[in-house]
């Protein structure tokens, strides 16, 4: 062959032919990241950010425009409690985390410039919830399920859902187990009777545990009563809770005299339904029942300290809490031994931190010895002279 036509045939295999050859690799090798690249998924992880315990969702896969161009487009997130059927919505009180039409309904959504082929090669943050800001049916192990829908920048939800389809381009799913800590709002009212019978129990527990049930003591039991009807607007409601509420102190009353209180299904109820707060509002009316005859009983205050530490709540706080209580008090009834336990000292304790906790109680309890009240000075001087024995018993 003539070798001017070889030398042609080579420039024309590499300037013609090995470009369309290249080029034909290049897009089978595009296709094949293409069809690899998996459609829209997402997972969901609950993680800690700056203290916070936040619901994380993350993303990952195709979410382009499915045009020949790009476009301004919008995500959303809608949650829904998928644990029976047909589920119930996730609600939220704080402002920017519901929907635009509905802003009690938890709804996110952010803008996202979509392209022709914008898609996410990893699981990618793509929404921050703190969970405080989501209010969940019931409590417990529940079933949820996250949606994210993508869609051009007039995309909007409305009841979990898309108000126009045409608005919506692709969309993924998840349902995941969380443990709900706190009463659902489906349960507020359940909650709230189960939450009002334990706390009158257990203050007629305390009434009647040194063995007779005084008029004083009941009646501070009624009138927590009577303020659980102040904020029912309702009048017939707020009627009717007075009497619901008057029946069952009596019915607890008549319990208590006959002594068929029992104290570990009480507890066991608390435990079950009850949230923190409440615990402390029950342990808070145990307290003033106490507190109502103007005399600490060594029985009453056991029996409050038993309950704080099985409801898990800390001694901390109910120290201070029965603290002001004992400022009003005139007479302070315990045994031998009995003022460790009342400035909450313990045997795990060394004499240290007996001592740094008793100079704590003394700088409190002196301050009052100069107060305008009669009852809380003549206390303060009671407290500041058990103090001052107990650090020369630990050679504070």
């Amino acid at each position: 062959m003539d070798g001017g036509i070889i030398f042609w045939l080579i420039v024309i295999g590499i300037f013609v032919v090995w470009p369309i050859i290249k080029s034909n690799r290049q897009q089978k090798k595009f296709e094949e990241t293409v069809s690899s690249i998996p459609n829209l998924t997402i997972d969901v992880k609950i993680e800690k950010i700056k203290e916070v315990q936040c619901l994380v969702v993350y993303a990952k896969g195709w979410i382009n425009s499915k045009k020949e161009h790009s476009i301004s487009g919008n995500i959303s997130l809608s949650l829904i409690d998928k644990t029976e059927d047909p589920g119930s919505i996730i609600l939220t009180s704080a402002d920017g985390f519901g929907e635009i039409s509905y802003p009690h309904i938890f709804g996110q959504s952010r803008e996202m410039e979509l392209g022709t082929d914008t898609y996410f090669p990893d699981f990618t943050r793509l929404f921050i919830v703190p969970l405080d800001v989501l209010a969940f049916p019931f409590k417990g192990l529940r079933k949820i399920e996250a949606k994210v829908i993508y869609g051009t920048h007039e995309l909007e939800i409305a009841l979990c859902g898309v108000e126009d389809v045409k608005t919506a381009i692709g969309a993924a799913t998840l349902v995941f187990d969380h443990e709900v800590k706190s009463i659902g709002y489906k349960e507020f009212e359940k909650n709230a009777i189960d939450f009002e019978e334990s706390a009158i129990q257990l203050a007629m527990f305390t009434a009647s545990i040194d063995g007779s049930l005084d008029q004083v003591e009941l009646d501070v039991i009624k009138s927590w009563c009577q303020k659980r009807s102040f904020f029912i607007q309702d009048e017939d409601k707020a009627e009717d809770k007075k009497k619901t509420l008057t029946n069952f102190i009596q019915r607890t009353y008549k319990q208590a005299k006959d002594q068929k209180l029992t104290m570990s299904q009480i507890m066991s109820k608390i435990k079950k339904d009850l949230s923190e707060d409440q615990r402390y509002k029950v342990v808070e009316l145990m307290l003033d029942v106490m507190a109502a005859d103007s005399i600490l009983d060594e029985k009453e205050n056991d029996l409050i300290e038993r309950t704080v530490k099985s409801l898990d709540l800390e001694y901390k706080t109910f120290k201070a809490m029965r603290d002001v209580r004992l400022s009003k008090l005139t007479t302070i009834n315990v045994a031998e031994g009995g003022d460790e336990k009342l400035f909450g000292l313990d045997e795990s304790m060394s004499n240290e931190q007996k001592c740094k906790e008793l100079r704590k109680q003394y700088s409190k309890w002196s301050g009052l010895t100069a107060s305008s009240d009669r009852v809380k000075r003549e206390q303060a001087n009671k407290m500041v002279e058990k103090i001052a024995k107990l650090r020369q018993s630990y050679n504070c």
